[in-house]
């Protein structure tokens, strides 16, 4: 029960929770809503070490996985929302490397500091309150932005589809949309089905298998964080000056020489026994595993969320990324003690197919979303969907309203 509390909580979070993002705002969810979250969680906590209440301490376990989308999740969607678009990488990215730092902030002074921010500016404008967009724009975007100007991209954005709120269904019907749905799910493929994951729950058996001790093993984590922790400062740099596809390219080839080098290890290992061979092959392992989380890969399911769908999207596609990541994650865990003590190496090889698959299929169709106003993005991608589509009637509902009339009619 204690385990799976904060499992428990999560999914009561995505499916009631969640989407009050979408009717109340992000900064009601992430920030008031959390930090009640918060404080029960810790009441909790602390009066079942008080009571000697296991009780107590499952549901603070369950309120801390109520929080869990929202704090990992939903904060940063609000980030990247209220970012300018040339920054939108370098805030989802700073975001990830600081999240260490600002859980050292009590939750009080969080509130007492994040109370006075203003709204998402693109939630803002969707509820038609423009007086409060101008000024969350000119907060966030800094006084010598063009507030009229954003304003009016804002407005495109939220007018790309005829509803303010559509489900994941409806996201799927539409090709546009499944276009972008289907560059996600790549992406979550990518990420998910690899070896991470499993090599951070397993640290030290897994070095075990190939010959270190628990000491060495321990030592090798430490001495390798230190090393690479600077960095991490680079993802901030790569994925707003290089580009997403850039950045999706190079950690794809370090996600698929990482597979490749574990498969070698595990299948050395397994039948000529560990070796100075695979010790240091499983130091190398290492050094890429910790430069690939510096090219800022992790920021993308957030960005790929917020510049290829729009506002009216957004919340179901989230609903529906965290649901299959977690379905990804729990059926690795679940088979990986399993398929390792029967035939270890074949634990690992499914993953160098995974990464040449989705990782050649994002290539293809992953666009490049830069500094683009995301109205521009969806626009573009509804005329290649076109130029590849027979007919656009097709489609069960053609939501992009550029299909039926202009965006703007003033």
């Amino acid at each position: 029960m204690i385990t799976s509390a904060e499992t428990v909580g999560t999914l009561v979070s995505l499916i009631f929770v969640f989407p009050f993002a979408e009717t109340k705002g992000r900064k009601w969810a992430i920030i008031y809503l959390g930090a009640l979250l918060t404080v029960v969680s810790a009441l909790c906590q602390l009066s079942s070490a008080y009571l000697q209440a296991s009780e107590l301490f499952i549901l603070s376990q369950f309120f801390a996985g109520v929080h869990h989308p929202l704090r990992t999740f939903l904060t940063f969607l609000f980030i990247t929302e209220c970012a300018p678009d040339k920054n939108r990488g370098f805030a989802c990215t700073a975001l990830i490397i600081f999240v260490g730092l600002v859980k050292m902030i009590i939750c009080l002074a969080m509130l007492i500091v994040t109370a006075r921010l203003p709204e998402s500016p693109k939630w803002l404008v969707c509820q038609n309150r423009m007086e409060e967009a101008a000024d969350s724009i000119e907060y966030y975007h800094g006084e010598d932005c063009c507030i009229k100007q954003i304003l009016i991209l804002f407005e495109k954005e939220k007018n790309l589809t005829t509803e303010s709120h559509i489900t994941l269904r409806q996201v799927w019907e539409n090709d546009t949309l499944r276009q972008g749905l289907k560059v996600v799910l790549a992406y979550l493929f990518v990420v998910n089905l690899s070896t991470t994951n499993i090599r951070a729950t397993y640290y030290v058996t897994l070095h075990e298998s190939v010959g270190f001790t628990v000491q060495e093993a321990l030592n090798i984590n430490l001495i390798l964080s230190i090393l690479f922790f600077p960095t991490q400062f680079a993802s901030t740099i790569m994925i707003d000056s290089l580009g997403r596809r850039p950045v999706m390219l190079i950690a794809n080839v370090l996600l698929f020489t990482m597979s490749c080098l574990m498969l070698a290890t595990q299948f050395l290992a397994y039948f000529f026994g560990p070796s100075l061979l695979t010790k240091v092959l499983y130091v190398i392992l290492d050094c890429i595993g910790e430069s690939t989380t510096a090219t800022g890969i992790m920021s993308l399911r957030i960005l790929f969320i917020t510049e290829l769908f729009p506002p009216s999207a957004r919340t179901a596609v989230s609903q529906a990324v965290l649901f299959i990541g977690m379905a990804i994650n729990s059926l690795l865990m679940a088979t990986f003690p399993i398929v390792y003590s029967i035939f270890p190496p074949g634990f690992f090889a499914p993953f160098v197919v995974t990464k040449l698959v989705f990782g050649f299929y994002l290539y293809r169709h992953m666009p490049e979303t830069k500094g683009r106003a995301v109205c521009d993005i969806i626009e573009d991608m509804d005329e290649d969907v076109m130029s590849r589509t027979a007919s656009i009637f097709e489609e069960y509902t053609p939501l992009i309203k550029s299909r039926v009339n202009p965006i703007f009619s003033h």
